[in-house]
């Protein structure tokens, strides 16, 4: 079984009410759908008020998100990604520690920002079905 862990964007693509995104998610088995605490974060700081912050907490119990933290070997992963790739990609610290979080759990990060991981190297990364068709078209 692979996890599958969600990027920020594909959760507010559902939030903005994308359908093809919600479908996307439904089809996910629920043992394998996860997203990360630093997503969390990053959703939480992106709300604009107090009924969208509950938002996102009911949608990540209601739909039975595994919620992966950072680890201590995850943080010290993120180290030396971001000494590896800070400067001479402009990563940034939350991309670091998603993609270090995803590769301590041997999962798959989908999200439609294929290009700010890919040069990761072990990091299983892809984007969503529903956005390939938009690249496609």
């Amino acid at each position: 079984m692979e996890i599958i862990i969600l990027d920020t964007d594909i959760l507010i693509d559902y939030f903005r009410g994308v359908e093809v995104a919600k479908e996307y998610i439904e089809r996910i088995p629920v043992n394998e759908r996860a997203t990360t605490d630093i997503t969390l974060m990053e959703l939480f700081k992106g709300a604009r008020n107090k009924e969208e912050l509950e938002n996102v907490e009911k949608f990540i119990k209601r739909n039975s998100f595994i919620v992966l933290p950072v680890s201590s070997s995850a943080s010290r992963r993120a180290v030396q990604i971001l000494r590896r790739y800070s400067i001479q990609k402009g990563l940034g610290l939350p991309d670091a520690l998603i993609a270090a979080v995803t590769i301590s759990t041997d999962g798959k990060l989908i999200t439609g920002n294929t290009k700010h991981f890919e040069f990761i190297e072990v990091l299983k990364v892809d984007l969503p079905s529903y956005r390939r068709d938009i690249v496609e078209k």
